[in-house]
């Protein structure tokens, strides 16, 4: 039997990194490393002269392409770089450069800097090493990342491959916040994975790392804790904060090539003048502890000198170097792997020849360094967890120690050792295991230790895991004989079509992280599951197929059978009665009136009874099962079932439904019949008001009627008109004319009769609504008016109306903008009525008729007066009699002493001037005796004093 992998690979992605794009070195003072041979040699070609941040970049094959300090870009001549000066970075920030390649592309390379300590920013440029003569340009950037926060960024950064070997994790960070940023094929995604530091400031100064497998993070701190993370490749996200015990002034970080051990430095600054030496010290953790206690527990102090702080970075060869500034020699950690003193460490590991170290050493992509087992099968190197489906074996190991180290000489011996979980394996001294047998089929971190020699004759040991895990194969359950009913064009041949999907749930027991596929009996893939027609084979009628169930998650699968059938029928197809039902009623004013949905839900529970009943004992419910399709390919492949609960589905007029009728092993044939959908009447209606004028108080004789249209324009509609919820006898027509108020609702019946093909009469009965609202002119009941006050805006009019309306009030105006509504229905105040004739207009605001006020006087005696002839109230008189309503106004003025000075009719005189007989009378107070006769005989009279002022 053929073997089946699936199309993809669950946690394992193609490592696209080798060591050799760490081969070169420069740093410090015009120091550099060559990795090239079997020992690092000391290299003084360099131009790069920085106190700490620097970033260099070697091709696959190991050559070197370009370095830089974050300011200025040298390529491999040791030429700047065209576009590759005045960047945004700073030699004094810890990790002020980061090359990164990018994924794809073999041909650009982003370079990733961070400013210095206050003003840091973080930005990208873009290389192109196929300009200037194959030396490389730096075509684009800075593109700012830091998003207008540069005043809170670090001096950190560092990169990780992700889960996927075409995408790369660039992390940085400001005082607060972690950034992973995503370089994929599209270029350098602007948006980055913000982790919180769960409101911890961890200051600018420090570096940042991240473990070779992906798995931890750590940020060291000049002047804060020491912070431990969790990092997830697949997604960017940093989570489980811990606080590492390495003091307060941490700087230097690096993980062993496996992620087990982390090593810590610390120390102060030696960038000033007479800058003073202090305690400086390399902390070791072991990492495979499970709580941060024991992680913190588990310290050991490498190396404690007097001096300052520096960098630790891994090299190509899997030891740690530190960066011991000032001097012409770089500290080793040998064994990075090992515990304790057994790290070997050398303070003086490595002659820089002349030249002298600095602060920094530079950054690269930590998954350079990391040396992952194989899955010998496939030859790839495993990244992230290795899966094993229970029952099968896999082949684990290294092909080859050149495979991480070609300068090893393979002449000397190999010493392999094998652990899980850090316990020795029983198996003998191999570079390759099988995992899935006993005693090797459990899950855990798998290890392989070798040592061996390079050329140089110097010891060497590596160390490779592997995270491995079991998981179980989907279950392929048994099911009955698919027996198909051969329903098509020949319907005993022994071939027709089988829906293989349909058979998914009861294959898999429901399971839904899992995939199903089929196979002819020799392995060629079913790729149509749901149209599959058995194949031409000697056996026609019972044919047995393969079925492979793969979990989607593991990637783990399992094979199975399955036995199709075809049962021949008798070809025979069948009509039944249509269906008929009323459409759906979607008015969203149900209350009001009926709107018709154009489709309508019907019940194939009570057509499976019409069936039946139809067949005249042939079918049952025992013994048969009916299904229902809308088309005839549907229910030939089972395919798109019509299910309960029915009420769910809407049909449209004229829709075909197919029923399958089955019959245990046997099959009966394919029906069909139609739906249709009766449209329910829509009568018009009314949604405003309709008002109604009436005789006010008594309807009598009746003012109006109001016709209302409930028309349906179906000449064939019936209509019944109700008044309040009762019929109103007699009134049969489309139109009612109204003559009292009320709710009217009108009911247009539509009868669909069996000669227009239903079963039984059907009458259908829509409906709308008119609300009539009566009104009427009103009827003036009192009027109350306050005139001659102190102040002309005392003077007010108060009228009082009853009427069954809705009233609004004008003054001496019957245009309709002049009209106002007041607090009240019935009454309405006027206030600073001016003198003279005013009338009062009121308004239905339905329409029914405005009525009006005879005329009303408002007089006004003045207070004062000033005969000075400046045209404002020169002569005193009253106001408001200047109209024919007042046809007598006699006036008696005395003076203060009751001595009658003068007789006016002011009808035919326009005042008193304050002149007796030609002499003008003193400033003083002034007495009258008034008479005023209005034209119905009325007499109204007043005394009252005035002021005569002359200024």
């Amino acid at each position: 039997m053929k073997k089946f992998f699936p199309l993809f690979l669950i946690f394992i992605a193609l490592n696209t990194f080798s060591q050799k794009e760490a081969n070169f070195w420069y740093f410090g003072f015009n120091a550099g490393l060559d990795f090239t041979d079997c020992d690092p040699k000391a290299i003084d070609n360099g131009k790069l002269n920085t106190f700490e941040g620097c970033s260099t970049i070697s091709n696959s094959s190991g050559e070197l392409l370009f370095y830089s300090d974050g300011i200025t870009v040298w390529d491999k001549n040791h030429d700047i770089m065209p576009g590759g000066t005045g960047l945004r970075g700073n030699p004094s920030s810890a990790q002020s450069a980061l090359f990164v390649p990018h994924p794809t592309d073999k041909d650009l390379y982003y370079l990733f800097v961070v400013g210095g300590q206050g003003d840091a920013g973080f930005f990208y440029y873009t290389i192109d090493i196929t300009q200037n003569g194959g030396l490389g340009s730096v075509i684009t950037g800075p593109v700012d990342l830091s998003d207008g926060n540069s005043s809170d960024w670090t001096e950190r950064v560092t990169a990780i491959q992700s889960s996927k070997s075409n995408e790369i994790w660039v992390i940085s960070a400001s005082k607060r916040n972690l950034y992973s940023y995503l370089v994929n094929n599209s270029g350098v995604e602007r948006t980055p994975i913000i982790t919180n530091i769960d409101n911890t400031d961890i200051g600018t100064r420090g570096s940042l790392k991240v473990s070779p497998d992906g798995t931890k993070l750590v940020i060291t701190s000049q002047g804060t804790d020491c912070l431990l993370f969790n990092f997830n490749a697949d997604n960017g996200r940093i989570t489980n904060k811990s606080i590492l015990n390495a003091g307060d002034v941490s700087y230097g970080a690096e993980f062993s090539q496996t992620g087990n051990r982390l090593y810590i430095s610390t120390g102060s600054h030696n960038q000033t003048a007479g800058a003073f030496p202090q305690d400086a010290f390399i902390y070791q953790f072991d990492l495979t502890k499970r709580s941060i206690t024991d992680i913190n527990n588990s310290r050991n102090i490498i190396n404690n000198w007097l001096g300052y702080r520096g960098a630790l970075q891994l090299g190509p060869d899997a030891r740690i170097y530190y960066a011991t500034s000032g001097e012409t020699s770089l500290g080793v950690i040998n064994k990075p792997e090992e515990l304790g003193s057994d790290v070997i460490y050398e303070q003086e590991g490595i002659s820089l020849g002349s030249k002298v170290s600095s602060e920094g050493l530079p950054p690269f992509i930590q998954s350079f360094f990391k040396v992952a087992l194989t899955d010998v099968d496939t030859g790839r190197k495993i990244i992230g967890e290795f899966l094993v489906c229970i029952g099968d074996t896999k082949n684990l190991g290294i092909s080859s120690i050149l495979d991480f180290d070609d300068t090893a000489d393979t002449a000397e011996p190999i010493t392999y050792e094998w652990y899980r979980d850090g316990a020795p394996l029983s198996v003998g001294n191999t570079s390759q295991i099988v995992v899935g047998n006993p005693g090797r089929d459990t899950d855990g971190i798998y290890s392989l230790k070798a040592i061996y020699f390079n050329k140089c004759g110097r010891e060497r040991s590596l160390e490779a895991v592997a995270q491995v895990r079991f998981e179980p194969k989907p279950t392929v359950n048994s099911i009955d004989i698919y027996d198909q009913c051969d329903y098509d064009s020949n319907s005993i041949d022994g071939f027709t079509t089988f829906n293989l999907e349909s058979k998914e749930p009861q294959l898999t027991g429901g399971a839904t992280d899992v995939i199903v596929e089929f196979f002819e009996d020799d392995d060629t893939p079913i790729i149509d599951k749901v149209g599959y027609i058995n194949r031409d084979v000697a056996n026609i009628t019972n044919h047995v197929i393969k079925v492979k169930i793969t979990n989607t998650n593991t990637g783990c699968f399992q094979f199975g059978s399955m036995e199709l059938k075809v049962t021949p029928t008798s070809g025979s197809f069948n009509s039944f009665d249509s269906i008929y039902e009323q459409e759906i009623n979607i008015s969203s004013t149900p209350e009001i009136n009926s709107e018709g949905s154009n489709d309508a839900i019907f019940n194939f529970e009570a057509k499976i009874d019409d069936i039946i009943l139809a067949s005249g004992g042939a079918f049952n419910r025992t013994d048969n099962q009916f299904s229902f399709y809308q088309t005839r390919e549907d229910a030939e492949k089972e395919t798109d079932v019509i299910k309960p609960p029915y009420d769910t589905y809407h049909f449209t007029n004229e829709t075909d439904i197919y029923v399958r009728i089955s019959k245990n092993n046997t099959c009966e044939g394919i029906g069909l019949f139609k739906l249709f959908v009766l449209e329910i009447p829509e009568p018009m209606g009314n949604t405003s008001i309709v008002p109604l004028c009436i005789n006010f108080p008594e309807n009598v004789p009746v003012l109006e009627t109001k016709p209302l249209n409930g028309s349906s324009n179906d000449p064939s509609d019936t209509y019944k008109w109700y008044l309040n919820n009762s019929l109103i006898s007699g009134e049969t027509d489309r139109i009612l004319n109204a003559s009292k108020e009320g709710t009217y609702k009108v009911e247009a019946s539509r009868f669909y009769g069996n000669d227009s093909g239903t079963e039984d009469d059907i009458t259908i009965i829509g409906y709308n609504t008119f609300t009539v609202e009566e009104s009427s002119t009103a009827i003036i009941e009192s009027l109350d008016l306050v005139d001659d006050q102190d102040l002309l805006e005392e003077n007010t009019l108060t009228i009082k109306v009853n009427g069954k309306g809705n009233y609004e009030y004008a003054l001496n105006s019957n245009a309709i903008t002049a009209f106002r509504k007041g607090e009240e229905n019935l009454s309405y105040t006027f206030t600073n009525v001016e003198p003279g004739l005013n009338t009062v207009y009121i308004r239905d605001i339905k329409d029914c008729g405005i009525v009006s006020t005879k005329e009303i006087s408002f007089v006004y005696f003045q207070r004062h007066f000033s005969p000075n002839e400046d045209g404002e109230f020169d002569t005193w008189k009253v106001q408001g009699i200047d109209n024919t309503f007042y046809t007598v106004v006699d006036m008696q003025i005395f003076d203060r002493y009751g001595k009658l000075l003068k007789v006016i009719n002011l009808k035919t005189e326009s005042g008193w001037n304050g002149t007796i007989n030609g002499k003008m009378m003193p400033s003083n107070d002034y007495w009258y005796n008034a008479t005023l006769i209005d034209k119905n005989g009325k007499v109204r009279k007043k005394t009252g004093n005035f002021a005569l002022i002359r200024k």
